[in-house]
């Protein structure tokens, strides 16, 4: 009975990490959103925001199917243990185990990779800046303000 709850107890703590570090996200999130909206730079905020979200799909997306696409490959075309047939030394797991836990685990360990890729495009404003000097020379004013240098 003992060995049924330990595992929930984890599951409940690690559910509990994962919303304090949302509600951690989530609070500056809103912050900035009221400082955007009071000074009337919404359109700033949401710009922002958008390109973030985008950033994080798509730089999440490319690491999941270049890393998907590579080790499917390896994991399928390794060549078959050469001593196969002898005993191993060190008393490690053979192929004949490792193979299907790998084939098992490699698509959530790609994804955990991938959302950490994403997040890590988005964590700072210097990683979106080269991306909105591009969009600003390709479509001009982004964000539908006025800008008071170029009215002049």
């Amino acid at each position: 009975m003992v060995s049924l709850r330990r595992p929930r107890l984890g599951l409940w703590i690690l559910l509990g990490f994962i919303l304090l570090s949302l509600v951690g996200q989530a609070v500056p999130l809103y912050t900035d959103w009221l400082w955007f909206q009071e000074v009337g730079y919404t359109a700033v905020f949401t710009t922002r925001l958008t390109l973030s979200g985008w950033l994080f799909l798509g730089l999440g997306a490319s690491v999941f199917v270049f890393l998907f696409v590579n080790l499917s490959v390896a994991a399928r075309t390794a060549p078959p243990d050469v001593l196969w047939e002898l005993e191993d030394q060190l008393g490690l797991p053979g192929r004949a185990i490792l193979e299907p836990l790998v084939r098992r685990l490699l698509l959530p360990v790609i994804a955990v990779l991938s959302f950490f890729a994403g997040a890590r495009a988005t964590g700072s404003p210097m990683t979106m800046e080269p991306y909105l000097a591009y969009l600003r020379g390709k479509y001009g004013n982004l964000y539908g303000l006025k800008d008071s240098a170029r009215a002049g």
